[in-house]
């Protein structure tokens, strides 16, 4: 047995250990003993179908539209789950929320070159100890067959949390010039990848930098919309 098949055994032997004397708690109503994500939470979302998947996200500076696909709506028991996968640290839901994710773009996607997702300021990186865009990019991309750069965008300046900004002005004001390109994109097609759309304000920020470092083609994936 290899090395890292090794490493591999030990995890998956710890984590069924700790699932047995510890059960999880389902993300979204919090009942132990039914994993991470039950299935009366997967039934009860509004799992976005048809059109209503896409929209359009317009950006400034004369760039085109950025189209934005959605898995479902931004409510119970989606947002509760969200919430802890984020703030209290159900990281197991990356894999699970990443999955439909990737679902929703083998049905309705495009091929891309690189996928990239929505950066965190280092200090918050170091508070929460992972990327949750990051965590749900790696599960696309083994579905869209395109690598994840994720060092390709940086975020230079630590911003509120938009949650807590009602006003998309407020919003939009939050993040400008919060992102900046860390390496060329040289006409590249870019999927870019983030946990909750709302008013647009973060990923059309992003878009516009990915454009600006020379990306030929900018889609937005979220797992929820508001």
């Amino acid at each position: 047995m290899s090395h890292s098949a090794a490493i591999s055994l030990v995890r998956r032997t710890f984590d069924f250990l700790l699932d047995l004397f510890y059960p999880p708690c389902c993300g979204g109503c919090g009942r132990a003993g039914l994993g991470w994500w039950c299935d009366d939470c997967d039934t009860r979302v509004p799992w976005l179908e048809g059109e209503a998947i896409a929209v359009a996200q317009p950006l400034d500076d004369g760039y085109p539209d950025l189209k934005v696909l959605s898995a479902a709506k931004f409510e119970s028991p989606l947002r509760e789950a969200i919430h802890r996968f984020k703030y209290e640290g159900y990281i197991h839901l990356g894999s699970i929320f990443g999955a439909r994710m990737g679902a929703l773009w083998a049905r309705h996607g495009q091929p891309v070159d690189a996928i990239v997702p929505v950066p965190l300021h280092s200090s918050r990186l170091r508070e929460r100890g992972f990327n949750q865009s990051a965590l749900l990019a790696r599960e696309v991309s083994t579905v869209a067959n395109a690598p994840v750069w994720a060092q390709a965008l940086r975020r230079v300046r630590a911003t509120q949390q938009q949650a807590r900004l009602d006003d998309p002005e407020a919003r939009r004001a939050n993040v400008r010039g919060a992102f900046v390109a860390a390496q060329a994109l040289d006409g590249r097609a870019v999927l870019l990848i983030d946990d909750v759309f709302t008013t647009g304000a973060t990923i059309s920020a992003c878009a516009i930098v990915l454009y600006r470092a020379g990306a030929s083609r900018v889609i937005a994936l979220t797992l929820a919309r508001a």
